[in-house]
């Protein structure tokens, strides 16, 4: 007698499915029913609807990231600015020209979109470090941009956006937000878990692991960077628009370098090229530059990376030879590292410098920080 074992598949259509477990149906499920009774539970608290609404947004711009650099292999250190381009267009578009919150979304998101595609065209003849440092100089650009441009941005005053409307139902709490987040979030990861079915998406994993042999394959390279750059763009805007309306009011600092940082961090904590389980990764992360004071946001653990000694797999298995985040370099699973080998390590030590004020340097502390002495 057979005893039947596995998960066996006998048409196209139990093949093609997202869920195809009883099991994962099931967790589905039951997080929907957790999500949705959520702010029913805490609607007491906004502190905790603010940080929940804060990381569903999260979510938004990181998934649109991990398409760039998790599954196309394109690092990035401009997410923050590109976010930032999403916001003050959206608050652009209801202010000035009086557009309904949902076609500003939309709007943003193309917009956005455009930008990170003009930015993402030295990613031809560029990768690794090299590409890194091209989107962090976009970084520095829409900075100096937003601060500049007063009569779209208002400058270093901010910008003022209406609360978000849909059908004459204002979202100007946060208990309301919560609902609206959640709406996008949902669309947002589905939508990036069915791109990468498609043919695009398979293009993009080809270039991450060997974009000479997808090149030679007939594989566009350039349309497919490009692209992804588009697509991980307009998911920064939409995610910056839904920021945007849901404070109320934008600055520069909301978007600053070390956001792009944070959410690099998120999907490296999370382990990038894995849409559904990384998503706890973003509670780590409160987007907003002065969210929450210090003591209350909590170090992401990246600094473990910069310790020289420290080497392992992305499944937590810890051996000499590999690093814990070298799929992220190549695509691969313990992989060697073809990219730069201390981009990860540098952005660890970074983050460090920023958390804490102080740098250790071959054995010596310097306090980088004025205010501490």
């Amino acid at each position: 007698m057979a005893i039947k074992c596995g998960v066996f598949k006998t048409n196209y259509r139990d093949d093609a499915a997202i869920w195809q477990t009883k099991a994962s149906r099931f967790w589905l499920v039951l997080l929907v029913i957790a999500l949705m009774a959520f702010p029913f539970v805490f609607q007491g608290s906004r502190y905790m609807l603010y940080v929940v609404n804060s990381v569903l947004i999260a979510v938004i711009a990181a998934v649109g990231l991990n398409i760039l650099t998790g599954f196309t292999g394109q690092i990035s250190l401009g997410h923050g600015a590109f976010m930032g381009v999403g916001a003050y267009a959206s608050g652009y578009f209801m202010i000035k020209l009086g557009m309904p919150f949902i076609a500003c979304v939309v709007a943003a998101g193309f917009v956005t979109a455009i930008v990170g595609m003009i930015f993402g065209i030295p990613s031809l003849r560029l990768k690794g470090l090299y590409l890194a440092i091209a989107t962090l100089a976009a970084q520095v650009i829409l900075e100096f941009v937003f601060v500049r441009w007063r009569d779209v941005t208002g400058g270093s005053q901010g910008l003022m956006v209406p609360p978000a409307a849909v059908g004459g139902i204002a979202f100007n709490s946060d208990f309301k937000f919560y609902f609206l987040a959640l709406g996008f979030t949902i669309l947002a990861v589905m939508a990036a878990k069915n791109i990468i079915r498609t043919k695009p998406g398979r293009a993009f994993m080809a270039i991450r692991d060997r974009y000479i042999s997808a090149e030679i394959i007939g594989i566009p390279i350039f349309r497919y960077k490009l692209m992804s750059f588009g697509i991980s763009s307009f998911f920064a805007g939409v995610a910056g628009s839904l920021w945007a309306h849901y404070l109320g009011i934008i600055t520069p600092e909301h978007f600053g370098v070390m956001t792009s940082i944070q959410y690099l961090s998120m999907i490296i904590i999370g382990r990038a090229r894995k849409h559904l389980w990384k998503h706890p990764g973003r509670g780590f992360h409160d987007p907003s530059a002065g969210g929450a004071p210090v003591d209350q946001r909590p170090f992401f653990g990246s600094i473990s990376v910069a310790d020289p000694h420290l080497r392992g797999d992305p499944r937590g298995h810890f051996r000499a030879g590999h690093h814990p985040f070298s799929d992220i370099r190549t695509g691969r699973t313990g992989g060697p590292m073809e990219n730069h080998p201390k981009l990860l390590e540098a952005v660890a030590v970074f983050l460090l410098m920023q958390e804490t004020g102080f740098l250790l340097i071959e054995g010596t502390v310097l306090n980088i920080s004025p205010g501490l002495e």
